[in-house]
């Protein structure tokens, strides 16, 4: 559990702990394909692509996180190495022997300051530009297949929700695998992403349709 900085981890796991992870872990599951069987996104449009777009999601998230996180600064070390920061050499500068030193008066007492929170590393901030990349492109995906021009905008929310709710449900299902556990930052940025790409859906069909009425 988390709680704003305070993660709160149990100590030791129940016995019957697996067992509930499993049982949660095959509803969430069974009702996945459920909506799969109902929705039949193969047949549609851009299909395929949502298809693929889909197990990459439910990929990234069954697999385990220190797993997950190693891949990520390992590629991020390679990437480094391939593109490395060229070193600027700053310029000699020459003193005059004859000037006076002066030193350095100490700085004036200031009131405690709160610390600012840490910068996001690397992994980080990888993990929020691919939640924001691959569920955007599969709002992206969603929205041209299923908003149609002249486009609806009850039928613009209606996916904009269903969307959201399968983000939602992803960050669920990222307690059942060891060391993930759900963030409301990642969730954020899962909703901005989709609903950016639903926005710019609809707006690129009312422009079809005003042009080829």
């Amino acid at each position: 559990m988390h709680i704003d900085d305070v993660s709160i981890v149990p100590v030791r796991e129940r016995p019957s702990a697996p067992w509930w992870k499993l049982f949660f872990g095959t509803l969430w599951m069974t009702a996945f394909g459920l909506c799969l069987f109902a929705l039949h996104p193969w047949r549609r449009h851009y299909g395929a692509a949502i298809t693929i777009t889909l197990l990459l999601i439910m990929t990234g998230i069954v697999l385990p996180g220190k797993f997950l996180d190693d891949t990520i600064e390992k590629s991020i070390q390679t990437v480094k190495k391939l593109y490395p920061k060229p070193v600027l050499i700053a310029p000699a500068v020459q003193t005059n022997p004859l000037e006076k030193t002066v030193a350095a008066k100490p700085p004036a007492s200031r009131s405690a300051r709160p610390k600012a929170e840490p910068p996001a590393t690397g992994v980080e901030q990888t993990h929020m530009i691919g939640h924001f990349t691959v569920f955007s492109l599969l709002a992206f995906l969603a929205a041209l297949s299923w908003l149609n021009a002249p486009p609806l905008l009850k039928r613009a929310g209606l996916l904009f929700a269903g969307l959201v709710f399968f983000s939602a449900a992803t960050e669920v299902l990222q307690f059942i695998p060891p060391d993930r556990s759900a963030c409301l930052n990642d969730l954020y940025v899962d909703a901005g992403g989709m609903a950016g790409a639903v926005v710019l859906v609809f707006l690129l069909r009312r422009i079809q349709h005003v042009i080829r009425p």
